[in-house]
């Protein structure tokens, strides 16, 4: 939950110390708006629709501390969709508060992040997956 925060503190940070640095300031403020609300409620909704599939403690990743598995695989709701929702499709609040601070950083810091999360899904949480749960994806 800390490194969580402090990710969420990070970003924006750095969006709001970077105000009007990207390229979206020649959109209309409420265009700006409306694409922002739309990214950050799909983004939320589907970070939190997936935890709550999974269960918190398997968001919080207790079943990778522990070594072991804590719950069952899971194929329903979004996972039913994504191989990695909150990744993936989840992230899109953090894309959402860089537009909304018109910040090339914070989007810049927001693909960063991204790609850093894939990373560690394909070479930590994936490996992990595979072989406790058993699931080849």
């Amino acid at each position: 939950a800390f490194a969580f925060l402090h990710n969420g503190i990070s970003l924006g940070f750095i969006s709001q110390s970077s105000i009007g640095s990207g390229p979206w300031n020649q959109l209309s403020p409420i265009v700006t708006m409306v694409i922002t609300v739309f990214l950050f409620i799909v983004g939320m909704g589907t970070k939190i629709w997936s935890a709550y599939v999974v269960g918190i403690p398997i968001y919080y990743w207790k079943d990778m501390f522990l070594g072991r598995k804590i719950g069952n695989f899971v194929v329903s709701g979004p996972y039913k969709y994504f191989n990695n929702p909150m990744y993936g499709v989840g992230q899109l609040q953090v894309y959402a508060i860089a537009l909304y601070y018109d910040s090339l950083y914070g989007l810049i810091f927001a693909a960063i992040n991204q790609a850093a999360v894939f990373l560690f899904y394909v070479t930590v949480e994936k490996p992990f997956i595979n072989r406790v749960y058993r699931v080849q994806n």
